[in-house]
């Protein structure tokens, strides 16, 4: 969900984040850092700025370049296209996006936010070809984390998609994001957090 009315958003003290580390992680997921406690946490949805010198974590699009001397999370809307993409997506992957009865299915609070269809297998494998990479950049990129959003994507589907499909897809972008040395975080469904065999963390903002 692209965040735009929130260009400064900090939060701060315990209610800033809250994290916890779910069930059991890869091997590689231990080269990835959790954020630091007790930090000053900057959604910068809206555009990258100068973060304040309190400032000890910072939220950047994945377009965007990390922050010096901050730890960096890179936003990546994996389960919902973002509006400035849905005619990139129209045209090379409309297959990729979610349809009931031939309609694309979009989110009713952001209309130019279409669904991306995990129902099966090979519809994941096809979105992690274009997803992953995006993964991939931000490790290059320097950000230490990966922020998922719209996990709860299948909440908004019109009943096509259960939360299976999306937990499935959850997996496989924490498995790319591990071997890529990145922690992984979600905001949107902290309840299913033992439903994930792998190590997350929740970020819950107040």
């Amino acid at each position: 969900m692209m965040m735009t009315s929130l260009p400064h958003r900090i939060l701060t003290g315990p209610a800033a984040m809250v994290l916890s580390v779910l069930t059991i992680g890869t091997a590689s997921a231990r080269d990835a850092s959790l954020p630091p406690a007790n930090q000053q946490f900057d959604y910068q949805l809206g555009g990258a700025y100068a973060p304040a010198s309190g400032v000890g974590i910072v939220v950047r699009d994945r377009l965007a370049s990390p922050a010096a001397g901050k730890y960096n999370i890179c936003y990546v809307n994996a389960f919902q296209t973002q509006p400035a993409e849905a005619k990139w997506w129209l045209k090379n992957h409309p297959d990729l996006l979610l349809r009931k009865n031939g309609t694309y299915v979009a989110d009713p609070e952001w209309k130019d936010e279409y669904l991306l269809d995990t129902s099966t297998a090979g519809k994941r494998n096809a979105l992690m070809s274009v997803v992953g990479p995006w993964i991939d950049k931000c490790a290059r990129d320097g950000f230490n984390a990966i922020e998922a959003d719209n996990l709860d994507s299948w909440t908004r589907s019109r009943s096509v998609l259960g939360k299976e499909a999306n937990i499935a897809f959850a997996t496989r972008l924490a498995e790319r994001a591990h071997a890529a040395g990145l922690a992984i975080a979600q905001k949107n469904a902290s309840e299913l957090d033992g439903s994930i065999n792998r190590v997350f963390w929740t970020a819950t903002g107040s």
